[in-house]
């Protein structure tokens, strides 16, 4: 289900109309509404799961380090980033 104009409204006016990873504002960029834990995995439409990204930010998740989805006790699953690995 796609996030409604109202709710994209709220999480953008929440985030300061900017990306939450890089910071860059609309016209500079396209902002877009991302689910933090994907609806696919059982992710919701709640506030709490989602931020603004702008779209290279957002196209750009795929790059990033491994994200491991931890189950809270309750049920809810949550995203965590994996620590790199690194050698020394």
């Amino acid at each position: 289900m796609a996030v409604s104009k109202r709710l994209r409204y709220e999480i953008l006016t929440r985030d300061g109309e900017a990306c939450r990873k890089c910071g860059r504002r609309a016209p500079e960029v396209e902002l877009q509404i991302d689910h933090i834990i994907p609806v696919a995995l059982g992710g919701s439409d709640d506030p709490s799961n989602l931020q603004t990204l702008c779209r290279d930010c957002n196209a750009g998740k795929a790059s990033m380090p491994a994200v491991l989805i931890c189950n809270e006790p309750d049920g809810r699953a949550h995203r965590q980033r994996s620590q790199p690995i690194t050698h020394g």
